[in-house]
């Protein structure tokens, strides 16, 4: 260690544990250290005998969860794509230029996200987890992940990521004028970590341009009147109150309603009671 080099123990050591092959990129990376030029040659002698394949799927989750969790994974997944580990993980995870392109760039948008200093929760290693399942058809995406014992919520963000993302995007991009409630109402239902996926993805400037404005501008806006409010005003409950509530949030995004009494006196005068 003082020599800063990373060893095997004994030849047979990968073959015990493949799972060391990760974790010496891992802390590589981490430590500044470098790996043996003898312990290089054992690991893609290991990949070549596809060792890495014979780990129990759950084992190779979380080593990769650990992975993406560093302060520079793509750095880690760099290494890892010297070694030709992608292929050994799923055959569609190649780890090439595209691929590693994709990861820096997922790695950019969280650096900006994180300089946002927003009380919004993100899982940073699950944007790029999904990076990283981006080559895979959405069948071969959901069957690895469930090989692999992801939780609900993980799979969850696959399937989203996988078919309503490129639906929001295509939607997003085909209307001729983009409304700031527009865009509100596009991506507020999808989870932070696929919204950021989805920007790291993009490859129009109009889709980053709509995260951000969403991220900076829409998402913690909320309207201070309620159902309540309305039942008090003398509205009877039913659908109109999604009209109001929608028409109320769409005037604020327009700057038009600032205090609760601006959007009370706003439903006053324009939604005549039944």
């Amino acid at each position: 260690m003082k020599e800063k080099v990373i060893r095997v123990l004994h030849s047979l050591s990968l073959v015990e544990d493949p799972s060391r092959i990760l974790r010496a990129a891992r802390f590589e990376r981490r430590f500044g250290f470098t790996i043996g030029k003898h312990t290089q040659n054992l690991i893609r002698n290991a990949v070549r005998l596809d060792l890495i394949r014979r780990l129990p799927k759950p084992r190779l989750f979380g080593e990769l969860e650990l992975i993406l969790a560093e302060e520079e994974p793509v750095g880690v997944l760099r290494r890892l794509a010297d070694f030709r580990v992608g292929p050994s993980i799923h055959p569609g995870i190649t780890l090439d230029k595209a691929q590693i392109g994709l990861l820096e760039e997922t790695a950019e948008i969280l650096v900006w996200f994180s300089l946002l200093f927003l009380e919004e929760k993100v899982e940073r290693w699950g944007v790029l987890f999904l990076s990283l399942l981006d080559p895979l058809e959405p069948e071969e995406a959901n069957r690895l992940a469930a090989e692999f014992g992801a939780g609900r919520r993980v799979r969850e963000w696959i399937r989203i990521s996988k078919e309503e993302a490129p639906e929001v995007r295509d939607r997003l991009l085909s209307t001729r004028v983009v409304s700031r409630k527009i865009v509100y109402d596009a991506l507020s239902p999808l989870p932070n970590e696929v919204i950021l996926f989805l920007m790291a993805k993009a490859k129009h400037p109009d889709i980053k341009r709509y995260i951000s404005l969403y991220f900076t501008q829409l998402k913690s806006v909320r309207t201070q009147v309620t159902g309540k409010d309305l039942v008090g005003l003398g509205y009877s409950p039913g659908p109109v109150f999604k009209e109001i509530l929608d028409e109320i949030l769409e005037r604020k995004f327009a700057g038009e309603l600032k205090t609760k009494a601006d959007e009370l006196s706003f439903v006053l005068s324009s939604f005549p009671k039944g």
